[in-house]
């Protein structure tokens, strides 16, 4: 962001703001760079700060989905095994229980482990998702700074 240090003086050249029509400043009064000069100024520098918050706030949620996405693929991950697990362990659990208790008790103990599996995976990502926070806070206190530094630079 440009700072003006000094303001730019300029010397008149036709009718000019203070009264006078012969190019002189009236006297003891001398008047700052063109208006629309400094409001050109402040649109460039008000459109290069937005484009700034907007690439802070855009980083700052791509940081914030890259995290949600592993979160997601985490749950899907423990979805696929846990109802994988539960079909091999029902397969497999259930013939061998079946060797010394009835199959259905057998069939019964196979599932709810698996399930038990599968819902801790499930709720460990639920959890991580939960205290995701989506909103740009980082940008959005960025921005809260520069526009008090701006207001206060205005007094």
């Amino acid at each position: 962001m440009a700072r003006f240090e000094e303001p730019i003086r300029r010397e008149p050249t036709t009718a000019n703001p203070f009264g006078t029509t012969d190019g002189r400043v009236a006297e003891g009064r001398t008047y700052d760079a063109d208006l629309r000069v400094l409001v050109r100024e402040l649109g460039d520098e008000a459109s290069t700060f937005i484009r700034h918050e907007i690439a802070l706030a855009r980083a700052e949620i791509r940081d914030q989905v890259k995290i949600a996405k592993a979160s997601s693929v985490s749950m899907g991950v423990g979805a696929g095994l846990a109802i994988g697990g539960t079909l091999a362990l029902l397969c497999f659990a259930i013939a061998l229980l079946a060797l010394v208790m009835p199959v259905w008790l057998s069939a019964l103990i196979v599932a709810v482990a698996c399930l038990g599996i599968g819902a801790a995976l499930l709720a460990t990502g639920a959890k991580k998702l939960k205290h995701m926070r989506l909103k740009p806070e980082r940008a959005m206190r960025e921005a809260r700074t520069t526009l008090q530094m701006m207001r206060e630079e205005m007094r």
